[in-house]
């Protein structure tokens, strides 16, 4: 993992705000209408850390990107329940952008490229994602002509450790980055045969 993590970036190094943060949601929340509640996921340290950076002003602006990736689509928009979370804990709503359409990464940059270059033309752009995710969608955004700096979150390579334990014994979390870092291989070279990075 450790060689296909994007290495993070310290946030302290920011020394002049980003005019946008760009969040790929990636399934990290879903609607739970009978404990009307949302009910966070995996890849929630990208909102997390996206907060975090607003509120040390950072970034200016958030911009929530993802539809429903799922085939059969419903009403329910990843990035408007973010937003509306968002606004819940007191983010003011004139400084979070929904993007709503895409239904993956490549369609990600797409349908960004159109709000970016319509509401901030010359600005500056901080792409938040996973680690592991980043080499992909850093290159989507390329391919679609959005020049953006890469901010990697939720981390699965932590510093390397010699203990017995790490070295020798099993573990189902090691199991579940690998299915991961398949996914994302199988993700990064199809688009790559596709043409879409």
């Amino acid at each position: 993992m450790h060689w296909w993590e994007y290495p993070a970036m310290n946030q302290n190094k920011i020394t002049q705000p980003y005019d946008v943060g760009i969040v790929l949601s990636g399934g990290m929340a879903v609607n739970d209408p009978e404990m009307s509640r949302i009910n966070f996921r995996s890849s929630t340290d990208r909102f997390l850390q996206a907060l975090n950076l607003y509120k040390s002003k950072k970034i200016k602006k958030i911009m929530l990107v993802g539809g429903d990736a799922r085939l059969f689509k419903n009403d329910e928009k990843e990035s408007e329940l973010l937003k509306k979370y968002m606004v819940l804990i007191g983010i003011s709503d004139t400084d979070i952008i929904a993007e709503t359409q895409s239904q993956n990464t490549y369609q990600n940059a797409i349908y960004s490229k159109k709000i970016l270059l319509e509401k901030f033309p010359k600005g500056k752009y901080l792409l938040i994602t996973s680690g592991y995710h980043i080499k992909r969608a850093k290159a989507c955004f390329k391919k679609a002509g959005i020049n953006v700096v890469p901010y990697s979150v939720d981390r699965r390579a932590g510093k390397t450790k010699h203990d017995f334990d790490f070295l020798f014994i099993p573990s189902v979390e090691t199991l579940c980055s690998w299915n991961g870092l398949f996914h994302e291989w199988l993700g990064y070279f199809s688009y790559l045969i596709m043409g879409y990075i």
